[in-house]
């Protein structure tokens, strides 16, 4: 998230158009991140990544294609 916010400040980024994306343990990553901030992406791309089902609910306004 602090690279995020790096990015942020040094270029024009349109911040409702965030993706994650990330593969195998980036994927796990990808869910971590929705879990912790999902007001802050506009859609996620995990793959061969997994979470804890029980975050799911703070996660289901943001779209998501799931591949594994």
């Amino acid at each position: 998230m602090e690279l995020l916010e790096q990015i942020k400040t040094t270029y024009a980024v349109n911040t409702n158009q965030l993706y994650l994306g990330g593969h195998s343990m980036g994927g796990y990553g990808v869910w971590d991140l929705l879990a912790r901030y999902p007001h802050t992406f506009a859609a996620a791309i995990p793959v061969c990544g997994g979470t804890d089902i029980n975050k799911a609910q703070s996660m289901k306004q943001v779209a998501i294609r799931a591949y594994h």
